[in-house]
């Protein structure tokens, strides 16, 4: 069961998220991917925020783990390691061939959106698409079933064609 502990106008409230839209509500506002913790910022869609990480068991949960539960979607890979040379990881793997990308500081003059970020983040999606590998890039900010559900489809729809066809390829020259 998921439970989540709330901050809701001075108060606290325990709640479980009754389907999609209670958890895209639930989990509208905070930080990002990474953390589910108290934000330096208020909420700037004006959802709720959370107050404490969650807690399941042993395992905490980033915003984005949260919501891909409550899209009931396929295990990801994270921190998946895609070149053979680079050290670039994607942030989500799916092995049909689809990569997440949570893309933080978008307002905020952060490394994505700087110069030099900028360009080498080019450099890696231009690497990822070479390899055919679908890549959907989400704002931190926008973590939320309207954002996630396009890319849980895509996954359960087949992923990446082009990337399976290079895989069929070159499994086809090492047999």
């Amino acid at each position: 069961m998921l439970l989540c502990l709330l901050r809701i106008e001075g108060g606290c409230k325990v709640s479980r998220p009754a389907g999609l839209r209670a958890a895209e509500v639930l989990f509208d506002g905070g930080r990002g991917a990474g953390s589910l913790g108290k934000s330096h910022r208020g909420n700037q869609t004006g959802g709720t925020q959370v107050s404490q990480p969650l807690d399941l068991g042993d395992a905490k949960l980033s915003k984005f783990e949260i919501v891909w539960k409550a899209l009931n979607g396929p295990k990801l890979v994270p921190e998946y390691r895609f070149h053979p040379t680079r050290k670039w990881r994607l942030d989500w793997w799916h092995e049909s061939g689809v990569a997440i990308e949570i893309e933080g500081s978008v307002w905020t003059k952060g490394r994505h959106t700087r110069g030099s970020g900028f360009l080498a983040d080019m450099e890696k999606y231009n690497a990822l698409a070479e390899r055919g590998i679908l890549l959907f890039r989400v704002p931190a900010h926008q973590i939320n079933i309207q954002w996630l559900t396009p890319i849980c489809n895509t996954i359960q729809r087949g992923g990446s064609l082009s990337y399976q066809k290079l895989m069929e390829e070159l499994n086809e020259r090492t047999n």
